[in-house]
């Protein structure tokens, strides 16, 4: 696979395929999941970015509220927020606890 994950638009990926793609930053996504559902229910749905992109995991707390997206890649994944997944700002890339950190410190600032 290349650093591009999951560009076959005909399914999401599945647990197994997230996992392996993701490697020792699975913790990080399981961990941010987990987090951001302490509270507020959150809506998870897979949406394909096109072929650039591939899948990416849409995050949201209702259905009108900003959506965090999460772009799995070899060894870790990107987090954006709302226009910023159209491309107005960067996304974080965690690797690492700190970038979990920002990523949640963001998400509880736009919640």
């Amino acid at each position: 696979m290349t650093a591009q994950a999951f560009l076959d638009r005909s399914s999401p990926p599945t647990g197994r395929e997230l996992e392996d793609m993701l490697g020792p930053a699975t913790e990080l996504w399981a961990r941010l999941l987990h987090d951001l559902a302490s509270g507020e229910p959150v809506w998870e749905t897979w949406r394909f970015a096109g072929q650039k992109s591939g899948w990416r995991l849409r995050l949201t707390r209702s259905t009108t509220g900003p959506a965090l997206y999460l772009t799995p890649r070899r060894g870790h994944f990107l987090a954006t927020f709302g226009a910023a997944a159209a491309g107005h700002a960067s996304a974080i890339d965690v690797r690492s606890w700190r970038d979990l950190a920002d990523v949640e410190e963001r998400a509880s600032a736009t919640a």
